[in-house]
C-alpha cells in the first residue's frame, strides 16, 4: 500500500468566471455590464432626440403662432383704422359742415341785436360761445378718429401736432429731421408714427414734469426711426407694465402692430427717451373681412 503525502489537500479548480482575465481583457461580467450601460445610454439618447425634437417643433409651432398673431393684430389694427377714417370724413362732410351753417346763423343774429335787442344780443353772445366750444371739441375728437394733418404728408402732420403740444402744454418742444418724399410712406407706417408720436407727448404732458421734449425722425430707404426725448423725472422701466402706464402699453401695440420695434430708454431723474424702429417697404395689411 502507498503512503497518502501528508499535509492539506490541493482540489484542482477549473477558471473562475469573476476572476480577471489576462490583462487588456473584460471579463464576462464586466462585458455584461458594459453593453447594460450602452444600452441604457442608447435609451437616454433616444429620449434626449425625442425632446429635443419636440422642443423644436414646439418652438416652430410657437413662433408660427407669434407671427399669425401679429399678422391678425395688424388686420384688425388695419380694419379699425379704415373705419375711424370713414367716420372721420363723413363727419366732418356732414357734422361740421352743419355746425358751421348754424355758427354762421348765430353770428349774423348777434350783429343785428346788437343795438335794439340787448338782451336778445346777450342770449346769441352766450349761444356762439357755446357752439364755438363744441365745434372745438368735434374737432377734438375728429381729429383723435382719424388726424387730419395726414392728408398733408406725416412731414406736416407732425409740424402741427407739435405746434399744438406746445401751445397746450407751454412747453418747449423741438422737431428735427425731414422725411424723404423720394420713398413713399404707407399709411399704415405714416399713422403708426403719428399715433406713437401722440401717446409720447401726452405722456410727457401728464407725467414727465419736464420742461423740453426733443422730436427727432430719420428716413432711409427701408425704414423709419423716431425718437422722443425729454428731460423729465423718467421712471424705472421695469414698472411700464403697471396700470397706470397704458400709453407706453398702447405704443407697443401700435409698434408690434405696425411689425415694428419699440424701445423704452429711462433712468430715474435723468429723462426718457423712446425709439420707434419700423419698416417702411412691408406690405400693407389687408383689413379683416
Amino acid at each position: 500500500m502507498h503512503a497518502q503525502p501528508s499535509g492539506p489537500s490541493r482540489k484542482k479548480t477549473g477558471p473562475s468566471h469573476a476572476s480577471a482575465g489576462p490583462e487588456g481583457f473584460l471579463t464576462d461580467e464586466q462585458a455584461s455590464a458594459m453593453r447594460r450601460l450602452m444600452d441604457e445610454q442608447v435609451l437616454v439618447n433616444q429620449a434626449l432626440a425625442v425632446r429635443v425634437f419636440a422642443y423644436e417643433r414646439a418652438t416652430e409651432a410657437l413662433q408660427k403662432a407669434k407671427s399669425r398673431l401679429q399678422e391678425l393684430m395688424a388686420r384688425e389694427r388695419a380694419a379699425h383704422e379704415a373705419e375711424r377714417k370713414r367716420l372721420s370724413r363723413a363727419l366732418r362732410g356732414s357734422l361740421s359742415q352743419n355746425l358751421l351753417a348754424i355758427r354762421f346763423d348765430i353770428a349774423a343774429l348777434h350783429r343785428q341785436t346788437r343795438e335794439r335787442h340787448p338782451r336778445l344780443h346777450a342770449t346769441a353772445g352766450v349761444a356762439l360761445d357755446n357752439l364755438d366750444h363744441t365745434l372745438r371739441l368735434v374737432r377734438e375728437l375728429l381729429d383723435g378718429l382719424w388726424p387730419a394733418g395726414l392728408d398733408l404728408g406725416l412731414q406736416g402732420a407732425i409740424e402741427i401736432e407739435v405746434a399744438k403740444f406746445r401751445h397746450a402744454s407751454g412747453l418747449t418742444c423741438v422737431f428735427q429731421g425731414e422725411i424723404s418724399g423720394n420713398t413713399p410712406l404707407p399709411e399704415e407706417a405714416a399713422l403708426t408714427v403719428f399715433r406713437v408720436l401722440q401717446e409720447c407727448l401726452a405722456n410727457v404732458l401728464h407725467h414727465a414734469m419736464a420742461s423740453r421734449v426733443l422730436v427727432r425722425i430719420h428716413q432711409a430707404s427701408d425704414r423709419l426711426v423716431m425718437v422722443v426725448a425729454d428731460n423729465g423725472i423718467g421712471f424705472d422701466p421695469g414698472s411700464a407694465r403697471a396700470p397706470d402706464c397704458l400709453g407706453l402699453l398702447h405704443m407697443e401695440e401700435h409698434a408690434t402692430a405696425a411689425r415694428g420695434t419699440l424701445k423704452i430708454m429711462s433712468v430715474p431723474d435723468q429723462g426718457t427717451e423712446i425709439h420707434l424702429w419700423l419698416p417702411v417697404n412691408m406690405p400693407p395689411a389687408s383689413p379683416i373681412g
